[in-house]
């Protein structure tokens, strides 16, 4: 579905991260099961392991005042935001831990 209006983060404070399936790159379930770094994926139906890309909750408000949840993934994420690119999940929890130590 294509919806025409501004695109803003639904929570500034999520991660920019989620994790899917290494093999068919489909998002997994936070209750998805994983063991020794491999998760079931409901997709594939087998066990892969799991990595972490870079997806953001987001909301559009059009111009007639309505809001539309939506995710945003790679590719268009990085045509957004292509700064992204250069952040790594491990690179991301480093500085959340040291923003989280702060706090």
């Amino acid at each position: 579905m294509q919806v025409a209006g501004t695109l803003t983060i639904a929570n500034a404070y999520s991660t920019p991260f989620e994790p899917v399936c290494a093999s068919c790159n489909s998002p997994t379930s936070a209750t998805a099961l994983i063991k020794d770094a491999l998760v079931d994926c409901t997709k594939c139906s087998q066990k892969h392991p799991l990595t972490y890309q870079h997806c953001l909750n987001a909301i559009i408000c059009t111009s007639d005042n309505k809001t539309v949840q939506c995710t945003v993934r790679k590719p268009l994420l990085h045509t957004i935001l292509p700064s992204l690119l250069d952040m790594s999940y491990e690179t991301y929890l480093q500085k959340k831990q040291g923003t989280v130590y702060m706090l």
